[in-house]
């Protein structure tokens, strides 16, 4: 995470951890399947939605 442009991730459980959030287990599948998605701290980035970068990726290994 000292470079976070580089920085990938899964979280399990969601960032919420509650069991009945909607978002609790969409990143499961990909966490046992050791799958990992870039970390997206870049706040214009997150207030746009639009990360035409992220689109069809396998994991972050697939990323460069």
């Amino acid at each position: 995470m000292a470079d976070r442009q580089n920085s990938c991730g899964t979280v399990p459980f969601g960032s919420s951890g509650v069991p009945d959030d909607s978002h609790f287990a969409d990143q499961l599948t990909d966490w046992q399947a050791v799958r990992t998605a870039p970390v997206v701290t870049d706040w214009e980035r997150l207030r746009n939605g639009v990360w035409p970068w992220f689109e069809g990726y396998l994991g972050c290994s697939d990323l460069g």
